[in-house]
């Protein structure tokens, strides 16, 4: 079942990017993870860094955790639990 869904593009007349999404909606990106929910993000690659570094100053500020922890988490969750799953290109 599909609870939340949110489009970010930078290349329409309304540039976002998804880092920013990430860090803006921090403390429902939390909830929802520590809930279970699977993310999914699609992009070019240049994105992939970008959003592991919202991805980890959100698990460190919303899921009070320090830095290590919340890499090794996000770690966890894309390669043990595939709940992380970029879907990358180019």
């Amino acid at each position: 079942m599909l609870d939340h869904l949110r489009v970010v593009t930078s290349r329409a007349d309304r540039r976002e990017y998804v880092q920013d999404r990430l860090r803006s909606e921090g403390a429902l990106v939390w909830r929802l993870l520590d809930s279970g929910a699977y993310v999914y993000v699609c992009g070019g690659q240049a994105l992939r860094d970008g959003v592991r570094r919202a991805f980890v100053d959100v698990l460190e500020a919303h899921g009070s955790m320090p830095r290590e922890h919340a890499e090794a988490y996000l770690h966890e969750l894309e390669y043990t639990q595939n709940r992380y799953r970029p879907d990358l290109w180019g």
